[in-house]
């Protein structure tokens, strides 16, 4: 059905208020769609690019339009010549049909060469730097064991190289029959209607990789995550997988630069250090992956290895060698293989080992079996999840390991007095040092609960030895050194959830905010509360101009509280914070400063926002 500019104009306007793009490719495909004209189709297509440009960088228009469909709908436009579209040259000096939007609206040629300009591949490939796989292999495996999802997620891309939202939410993995290092991976990302299913190495036992792989998915933090990109993006796998990214890969690139900077050398060197240390992330731990696994699994030519690193990656998908049409055509495949040299950038130094578990010192089978109370059984078994175990004997050993460490510290020794009658005075000293020695025991018990919920924490706070003469200190007197740990927090003097927002803030007939444990807290909280309902009232991946990141100055003004109050709640609930903040893509610690009006204060803007949806 052909449309008129001017109602091409109001399907446009409809929708140019809008700031997020698939709302917008969608509004401009319907008015597009029956538009003749070359100077209809601009008018729409400049005002489109003004938005955009005003917007992204020149880096980045390619790939926000490409993301939210403008290629796809548009290319959906039956085309007419000199009507709709025209006649465009490519570089082969062929001619394509491509609809007049695309003249006036994106990337022009030129722009795409210079985006595209790039020696850093070339560069790094020039390089010879080393990796020791041991070293590689061993972190990875510890990562597996830790409880925090996003270690464990490290740990699983360090050994089996996927990507990100392939480990989150998309990979399947099955065990192959009689190997005990190699899987059938399903899931590659970037496969658009394509479900290759392909064995992959992996660098510790498959037992290992898919025990901690289930942990991972079960896990609510990642649950969440899954739950969230199906809700954002029904239906839109490609887009699910942003999502997913956006959510999981600061996480993942934060424990990577933490427990592989010393292993992983940057592969693009040069004098700007942040961007070295950038590249420390889950990229370059594929990097090492596809080197290391080639190195132990492939011998050969360069040529075959290249081949098989390419396997490993899914740049390349194998064929049935019984399907021999396919394997006709399979030549031109290789092209492929260029994706796969851009990761080529390590050398492995030394032989690959097929790494194995630390065995305990006695078989599981052959353990003697150990009678529990109920209520200590069940206590094992919420250690044996908290530290990770595999098994209650595991467990056991580390609560005696923990006992003991607990229990060798040193203590005063009585001397033998000597045996003569005791008078008050010689009675009423042995008395003060029974006192003084029980504090100690009391001390030492406490110790031990400490290094059991933690069992982290090796260091034990010590006592001062009771001297043995005759003047014998006090309670007050004897005091341990401080401890760096936190005491266990005081309960809340009253119920602050029910307390309206006027008395525990301070409003009205309450002239200054309520005390007592846990108020204020309470209103920390409170607050954290209601900048997540101001942002949520906006997409995800818009308005960031008008979002507010939850941080400790902006908590503290709008809670009235110091900034102690703040850091201690924030660190108490980092992932409630940090994921809310990367969701909306506010992460920024600098972000708030984008909040400005003349002769007002951010403390200002932000009450006049926020403030009011406090309940």
């Amino acid at each position: 059905m052909t449309k008129t500019l001017e109602q091409a104009l109001l399907i446009y306007e409809s929708v140019s208020c809008f700031s997020d793009l698939e709302t917008r490719a969608k509004g401009i495909y319907d008015a597009l769609d029956g538009l003749m004209g070359e100077e209809n189709i601009a008018q729409i297509a400049n005002a489109e690019n003004k938005y955009l440009r005003e917007r992204y960088s020149a880096n980045s228009i390619g790939t926000k339009m490409s993301q939210a469909g403008y290629n796809k709908l548009i290319r959906q436009i039956t085309l007419v010549d000199g009507e709709n579209a025209y006649q465009e040259t490519k570089r082969d000096g062929s001619k394509v049909l491509k609809h007049y939007f695309f003249q006036y609206c994106g990337l022009k040629a030129q722009e795409w060469d210079e985006r595209n300009a790039s020696n850093r591949v070339y560069n790094r490939l020039q390089k010879n730097i080393e990796v020791d796989p041991t070293h590689q292999i061993e972190t990875g495996y510890k990562l597996l064991q830790n409880p925090n999802p996003w270690e464990m997620g490290a740990g699983l891309i360090a050994v089996s190289g996927r990507r990100p939202h392939e480990i989150v939410a998309r990979a399947k993995f099955t065990p192959v029959e009689g190997e005990e290092y190699q899987v059938l991976f399903e899931g590659q990302g970037k496969k658009r209607g394509e479900k290759p299913v392909f064995p992959i190495s992996l660098l510790v036992p498959v037992e290992e990789f898919l025990k901690t792989f289930r942990k991972f998915r079960a896990h609510p933090d990642v649950k969440a995550i899954i739950n969230e990109a199906k809700t954002e993006a029904s239906g839109d796998i490609p887009k699910q997988n942003r999502i997913i990214d956006r959510r999981s890969n600061k996480c993942l690139n934060r424990v990577v630069k933490a427990k592989f900077e010393e292993i992983l050398p940057p592969r693009n060197e040069n004098e700007n250090r942040e961007d070295d240390e950038a590249d420390i992330n889950c990229t370059a731990l594929k990097s090492a992956y596809l080197a290391i696994a080639t190195k132990r699994d492939c011998s050969g030519s360069p040529a075959r290895q290249m081949l098989f690193a390419s396997k490993l990656a899914g740049h390349f998908i194998d064929v049935d060698p019984n399907d021999q049409n396919r394997l006709k055509k399979i030549d031109r495949e290789l092209q492929h293989l260029v994706t796969t040299l851009g990761y080529m950038g390590y050398h492995i130094k030394g032989e690959v080992p097929f790494f194995q578990p630390p065995k305990t010192t006695v078989p599981s089978n052959k353990l003697a079996r150990t009678r529990l109370l109920p209520e200590d059984r069940k206590q094992l078994d919420e250690w044996e999840k908290l530290w990770g175990m595999s098994n209650q004997a595991e467990t056991m050993h580390k609560v005696f390991e923990l006992a003991r460490i607990a229990l060798s510290q040193p203590t005063t020794e009585t001397k033998q007095e000597e045996t003569e009658p005791m008078n008050d005075a010689t009675i009423k000293q042995l008395e003060q040092k029974f006192e003084a020695y029980q504090q100690q025991t009391d001390e030492k018990f406490n110790q031990l609960l400490q290094l059991l919920q933690n069992p982290q924490t090796t260091e034990v706070v010590t006592t001062p030895e009771v001297s043995n003469t005759s003047e014998v200190p006090t309670t007050s007197e004897v005091q341990a050194p401080k401890s760096e740990r936190k005491q266990t927090p005081k309960q809340p003097s009253r119920d602050w959830v029910s307390v309206s927002k006027a008395e525990l803030f301070g409003e009205g007939e309450y002239k200054t905010p309520v005390k007592g444990t846990g108020a204020t807290e309470e209103r920390v909280k409170r607050t954290i509360e209601a900048i997540m309902t101001w942002n949520d009232q906006f997409p995800a991946e818009s308005n960031q101009e008008c979002k507010w990141s939850i941080n400790i100055r902006a908590v503290r003004d709008l809670a009235g509280v110091n900034n102690q109050a703040v850091k201690d709640f924030i660190e108490g609930h980092p992932l409630l914070v940090s994921d809310h903040n990367i969701k909306h893509g506010i992460d920024n610690q600098y972000h708030n400063r984008c909040h400005k009006a003349e002769g007002k204060t951010s403390t200002d803007l932000i009450r006049e926002d926020v403030y009011p949806l406090i309940r």
